[in-house]
């Protein structure tokens, strides 16, 4: 489980992270927002693109793991709590090392 302080470090560990698009980047700050995951139409109006330039993103990082994606009555995306950890933890070896 992501810790309290690791949760805030998280916005800024995705966006140091190097093995991210920056399209990949803004999707994932987005979601981290909502602990029980966000539907496609709620991220679309989010962030205020069209759901066909969100798509290729969102199944890159389901892919990659980084997204799990679960069928409810619509299809829910949420934060993969390992990989999230394993973004803070990467951030945190990096600013020990400056």
């Amino acid at each position: 489980m992501i810790s309290p302080e690791d949760r805030m470090l998280l916005s800024k560990s995705i966006e140091s992270s190097r093995i991210l698009s920056t399209g990949q980047k803004k999707i994932l700050k987005n979601i981290i927002k909502f602990e029980h995951g966000i539907a496609m139409s709620t991220l679309v109006e989010l962030m205020n693109q069209y759901k066909q330039a969100l798509f290729s993103n969102i199944k890159k990082l389901v892919e990659r793991g980084f997204l799990i994606r679960q069928k409810e009555m619509v299809y829910i995306y949420k934060a993969n709590e390992e990989k999230m950890i394993e973004i803070i933890n990467t951030y945190k070896k990096i600013q020990e090392n400056k």
